[in-house]
């Protein structure tokens, strides 16, 4: 009972982040820290490692979004919005399969996790590492404040759903099919705006 409130209250919190900082609102990343550390809990007692210290990383990467969107570009009052260069839309996915190597390679070496069960791929293990290597390919993109990161946001957020949903976490499984829905409307959000601030009157 104690764990299904935590995980609604978490929810709430969760979308409000997402809703404030696809207007790019700074305390989108406040709410965003506080819904990181109701789920630290949330996800460690469902044993999905990776996306519990994934929050960890989120709430040291909210702090360093909130002073890179205030401070980041000192001759505006906020960050511009951007797109990915050629350089980066190259990197990106090779920077996911190699943080996903290596959060699988950590935590087995850790015991948290095995990439075997029962002589079976740990599939649950293997998707949850390579939504961390993910999202944080897709945060570092948000602090930067590039369009795209939406469109990562969006493929890992549905993957999710079903993640989630396989490890019985049935109202974290209903917040991602909103944050999908969220994070596809932000792309077209940030595009529209995007192409506005660089509109020459």
């Amino acid at each position: 009972m104690w764990n299904t409130i935590i995980e609604i209250i978490a929810v709430i919190v969760s979308v409000l982040a997402v809703l404030l900082t696809i207007k790019q609102s700074i305390l989108g990343w406040v709410f965003g820290i506080i819904g990181c550390l109701m789920y630290i809990y949330i996800f460690s007692t469902a044993k999905l490692y990776g996306n519990m210290s994934l929050q960890v990383v989120f709430i040291i990467n909210s702090v360093i979004g909130i002073y890179n969107w205030k401070y980041g570009d000192k001759t505006k009052p906020q960050l511009p919005l951007s797109r990915l260069s050629k350089i980066e839309k190259w990197i990106f996915p090779f920077a996911i399969l190699v943080l996903t190597v290596l959060i699988i390679a950590i935590f087995q070496a850790f015991s948290f996790n095995s990439l075997y069960l029962a002589d079976k791929l740990n599939y649950p293990f293997i998707v949850d590492s390579f939504s961390a290597g993910m999202c944080l390919v897709a945060q570092f993109f948000l602090i930067k404040k590039r369009i795209e990161n939406w469109l990562i946001w969006t493929f890992n957020d549905t993957m999710c759903i079903f993640l989630f949903a396989y490890q019985k976490i049935y109202f974290t499984a209903f917040l991602y099919a909103l944050l999908a829905i969220m994070a596809s409307s932000a792309f077209f959000a940030w595009r529209k705006s995007f192409y506005a601030q660089n509109t020459v009157k």
